[in-house]
């Protein structure tokens, strides 16, 4: 004999997704007459020139874009960049190795040197811990 029940089946753990879903930001860069993404994850460092902002990939492209710094460092929020110096933003997740000694530098994986202000090296500081911790969590 067969009974039927209708009662829902009760898993012991609850259900988690497999892989939850990242929202990496994507600029949209005008690049011989059309527009160009590029990921967040792409960009090395981005260095700030006046009204204008060259940003290196890390396929070694470089764009020039018609915006300044601050209004790209609002485009980028939530994903893991400093500002360094007053026209130079990094992404931490290509840093290599940090000095804070006489002449305080970054060196990127890419083989690049890039100088920390004096403004900025307890801010740099701070970022650059806050993200290896969270990168050991």
């Amino acid at each position: 004999m067969i009974h039927i029940c209708h009662a829902p089946v009760a898993s012991p753990q609850p259900v988690r997704p497999i892989a939850t879903p990242i929202h990496v930001p994507k600029l949209s860069l005008p690049f011989r007459n059309q527009l160009v993404q590029v990921a967040a994850t792409d960009i090395v460092w981005l260095e700030g020139a006046s009204n204008y902002t060259f940003i290196h990939t890390r396929d070694k492209r470089r764009y020039l874009v018609a915006k300044n710094l601050k209004r790209l460092e609002a485009d980028l929020v939530g994903s893991p960049f400093c500002r360094v110096h007053k026209s130079t933003l990094v992404n931490l997740t290509y840093l290599l190795d940090v000095r804070f000694g006489d002449e305080p530098h970054l060196h990127l994986k890419n083989g690049q040197t890039i100088s920390i202000s004096r403004r900025r090296i307890t801010s740099t500081r701070r970022q650059i811990r806050a993200y290896q911790a969270e990168l050991t969590n």
